[in-house]
């Protein structure tokens, strides 16, 4: 199943999840059924996506029944968030 919400629940920007709220605080959960509706690991997937987006490292993981719990490390390091060692 391909990660979107249903018709009209995107906002008037076009976007589909409130990645700037989300991303304003130190860490936040998101529960399948109600924030989303795909599979999980393509959740995981649009998390890391829209965090490298603003530049921002998140941890994710992930617990059995859904339920994903990122955390805002900061901001990422080199291109892309994958930064130099």
């Amino acid at each position: 199943m391909k990660c979107e919400k249903q018709k009209g629940q995107a906002n008037s920007h076009g976007v589909r999840y409130p990645w700037d709220e989300w991303f304003a605080v130190d860490g936040f959960t998101i529960r399948h059924g109600r924030e989303y509706s795909c599979m999980p690991h393509g959740m995981v997937q649009n998390v890391r996506r829209a965090a490298a987006a603003r530049g921002l490292s998140v941890s994710v993981s992930i617990e059995a029944d859904g339920l994903i719990t990122v955390t805002v490390r900061g901001p990422a390091r080199g291109p892309a968030g994958r930064g130099k060692r």
